[in-house]
């Protein structure tokens, strides 16, 4: 490395130390006078790089899955020359020892942030594929870092959102893109050659519509929906800025598109791709009238259709204009007259001067109507076209991160087009007719509506984006223990801070110690308090080789009832299992010692055996014995007398109470002293504590191409299911008789030609299904025996795709297979 790109790297104060600064300043200081961000402008904590041509992009992805799958693999492509990843971070990453596919070395992360505190100086640029409410945060907290950011449409979820991005993009000097891909297409660039050729004289009219089933249609939701998130899923983290609301399938994957709160409907999803061109070429900027008809308004999901008309003021040379969005199932404008052809189901109608211009999406060419006057303008040589070599919309990126070009779609461009999009999902909540100033971004005669621009009130502990500095980690924000002191649990003779959950039991403080005794059976004596992270130390003494006991941690407590984690007190010499990890009520054993997890008998009894080589001996009957207990996250470490006993991560529960059980045996006296504790805080996952509802977290991807899921595409005759292991996603289709049919209808080609799809199936015998593409039969798929409905495997079929928007769809010859997903490539 030269000089000067080291110099660009560097600060006086190393890039670590100064991280630290920041996220441990107070906000009073740092914004004081001379402070870290005193200056009026926004300043990046570190100088973005430049990265040099011939050198690779140190690249970073937050959101991996989905739709991130499908951007990742646009991105791999230039890993031979350009790119090379360097950290992942999502939320459902579901071990804390997950790797990507492909990616044994890189390491990856839950929470984004703690993947900036760890990894920052190796990292250029990021890839933003969250869902739309969690946009904001990453991409403010990498720019103020310094990072070049790509981040899929729209940038934002509020007008607030996307005017601070913009800003800060713009004084931290990082390349940005939004990842609205047919701003470097063919038709968008064409669409500016028109205009600039003066070929769109005098637009005063434009017609926008996608008019396609969305997945809300048919909702009926009154409220959020509430269920158990699967194991390891952060939820808390996948919540971000967002106010609490309990998880649901009906909110992830895709899902929160639905919601006003989380998603931007079809305005947000297909508007920057449809009304890409002609908002930019056209000069548009923000409209000062939000007039919308709803059908089938909601006060939590978008309408099950609406028109919304933006009127937007005379500007530089060209008239005013009303623009018409359409969205809803078949709800699309009034055709051009003499238009005899379908207007489809995705498009754009531009009423120049002189004749009509037809759009689709995602930079697809412009045609004018009628056809006649488009070949008249061919033959002259008066239509203009791209000529030479395309923009690639992710190269494009890469080359303005190496200093080779400008990002074509860069906040300054793309903010404008998201706030829009934004207006129009703020018309869609409230509907009649909305007054926006938009130099003071201000909805003049709604307040409530107003309130929107800026969205729902920032959750604590993220509303460090809005003073413009990065936001710690959860894991950051627990306590060391070195800095927290000892806590006596056995607060005072009366045992004030505990509780007997039972109609039986009996608790007596003697001379410092905690005797437990019963008349019934086993009970456990709990603390009031729980406990997310700590360190627990106390002792214990049982009657020599009688009795079974244990120190309950991150419990759950109900009447005559507590389950959860227990760290195992074993006084029977032909078992020797103190310290191992029981899961009281629940699981039982299902680690340190594995006896019911694992895969077979010699499995499990190598397990026992391992447990007894280090464990077995740590014990000491008739002796006072010391339990330590370190739960950090879902990392959980047993000691007994000072022998590590368990080492494990698990996620059952993240928080809890603190107990000592008696087994129940009657004239036995167990015996407990010196209980303390070192509270380390509730960093870390703090809703949904016990999950012993949950199901099991879907497997990642295990597919190349971007990723449709069967249980989110049409079907007729069939259901989605998820009472097999293995399928990946929300769940799987099961398929019905002959006849019944999976429907994907927005499967979009990057150019007309032959892809591959794949198909992840699983099907105890021979169950073939005929392939219709855009309407044309396609071939026979044999979804040959898999050997039973959890063993899942692939079959390829080769198809033709237009550019754009397609349709596949699976119509089963006799009964159908469970169709877990589709990839294209």
């Amino acid at each position: 490395m030269n000089k000067r790109s080291e110099m660009s790297e560097l600060t006086q104060v190393s890039r670590r130390n100064l991280l630290k600064t920041i996220l441990f300043t107070p906000p009073i200081l740092m914004f004081s006078k001379g402070g870290l961000f005193a200056a009026e402008d926004i300043q990046p904590v570190f100088k973005p790089r430049i990265v040099p041509p011939g050198q690779k992009i140190r690249v970073a992805q937050i959101g991996v899955f989905n739709r991130g799958n499908e951007v990742h693999n646009e991105f791999r492509r230039f890993m031979d020359k350009q790119v090379e990843f360097t950290a992942f971070a999502d939320v459902a990453f579901i071990t804390h020892d997950f790797k990507m596919k492909n990616y044994p070395d890189v390491p990856c992360f839950r929470d984004y942030r703690e993947m900036f505190e760890q990894m920052h100086e190796k990292i250029d640029a990021v890839v933003i594929c969250t869902p739309d409410h969690a946009h904001f945060a990453p991409v403010m907290h990498a720019m103020l870092l310094g990072k070049h950011v790509y981040v899929e449409k729209p940038m934002a979820q509020n007008v607030y959102e996307c005017r601070l991005l913009d800003k800060t993009a713009r004084a931290c000097k990082v390349v940005t893109q939004m990842g609205n891909q047919g701003h470097s297409g063919a038709g968008t660039i064409q669409f500016g050659q028109w205009v600039e050729a003066g070929l769109v004289k005098n637009v005063k009219r434009i017609d926008a519509w996608m008019a396609n089933s969305r997945r809300w249609h048919g909702w009926t939701d009154k409220a959020y929906p509430e269920e158990t998130p699967p194991v390891g899923y952060d939820w808390d983290q996948w919540l971000g800025r967002r106010p609490f609301r309990p998880y649901s399938e009906k909110l992830v994957n895709g899902n929160w598109r639905c919601w006003f709160e989380f998603g931007c409907g079809a305005m947000g999803d297909w508007g920057a791709h449809i009304l890409d061109a002609a908002h930019h070429y056209l000069k548009l900027g923000q409209p000062y009238e939000i007039t919308t008809e709803l059908k089938g308004p909601s006060d939590l999901i978008y309408p099950q259709g609406s028109v919304i008309t933006f009127k937007f003021k005379a500007r530089e040379g060209m008239p005013a204009v009303e623009v018409k969005w359409y969205d809803g199932q078949g709800n699309v404008p009034q055709a051009p007259e003499g238009y005899t052809d379908k207007l489809g189901m995705v498009g754009s109608l531009i009423y120049t001067e002189d004749y009509v211009i037809r759009g689709v999406s995602h930079g697809a060419d412009y045609k004018i109507i009628p056809a006649a006057k488009m070949d008249e303008l061919n033959k002259a040589g008066k239509l203009p076209r791209p000529e030479g070599r395309l923009p690639n919309h992710f190269q494009n990126f890469l080359n303005a991160c190496q200093g080779l070009e400008q990002a074509n779609s860069r906040f300054e461009i793309a903010a404008p087009l998201a706030e829009l999009l934004c207006l129009g999902c703020i018309g869609q909540r409230f509907g009649g007719t909305l007054k926006y100033d938009a130099a003071a971004m201000a909805i003049t005669n709604h307040p409530e509506a107003n309130k929107m621009l800026k969205g729902p009130e920032v959750r604590a502990g993220w509303e460090a984006y809005d003073k413009q500095r990065p936001a710690k980690s959860k894991n950051s924000q627990i306590k060391s223990p070195d800095a927290v002191a000892w806590e006596n649990l056995f607060a005072d003779k009366t045992l004030s801070n505990w509780e007997n959950p039972y109609t039986w039991g009996k608790a007596e403080y003697v001379d410092g110690e905690v005797h437990l005794t019963t008349d019934k059976d086993k009970w456990f004596l709990v603390t009031k308090k729980e406990y997310a992270n700590f360190v627990f130390e106390g002792e214990i003494k049982m009657p020599v080789s009688k009795g079974n006991s244990g120190f309950m941690f991150r419990c759950q407590k109900k009447k005559n009832s507590v389950w959860g984690y227990q760290a195992e007190v074993d006084t029977a010499e032909n078992r020797k299992w103190s310290g191992g990890l029981y899961d009281e009520g629940r699981r039982m054993w299902f680690a340190s010692p594995n006896r019911d997890k694992a895969g077979s008998e010699d499995q499990k009894n190598a397990s026992i055996a391992a447990f007894r080589a280090r464990a077995g001996e740590c014990y000491k009957q008739g002796e006072w014995n010391l339990y330590r207990i370190v739960c950090v996250g879902s990392h959980i470490q047993i000691y007994v007398n000072n022998v590590l006993t368990t080492d494990i991560h698990d996620e059952m529960d993240l928080a809890g109470h603190i107990g000592i059980q008696h087994h129940g045996e009657e004239g036995l006296v167990y015996k407990f002293r010196n209980l303390r504790i070192k509270d380390l805080g509730t960093g870390g996952e703090v809703y949904y504590p016990h999950r012993e509802n949950a199901k099991s977290a879907a497997v990642p991807s295990k597919m190349e191409g971007a990723i449709y899921e069967a249980e989110s595409a049409k079907m007729v005759g069939c259901s989605k299911a998820d009472n097999q292991a293995g399928y990946q996603g929300t769940g799987f289709a099961d398929f019905g008789e002959a006849g019944t049919s999976i429907e994907w209808d927005n499967v979009l080609g990057d150019k007309d030609g032959k892809v591959t799809l794949t198909f992840r199936y699983a099907t105890p015998d021979n169950r073939p299904c005929n392939l219709i593409v855009n309407g044309t039969d396609a071939g026979r798929i044999e979804f040959a025996a898999t050997r039973s409905f959890t063993d899942w495997k692939t079959v390829d079929m080769t198809a033709t795709l237009r550019k754009g928007q397609n349709s596949v769809k699976v119509v089963a010859i006799g009964r159908g297979p469970n169709l877990d997903a589709m990839a294209v490539k």
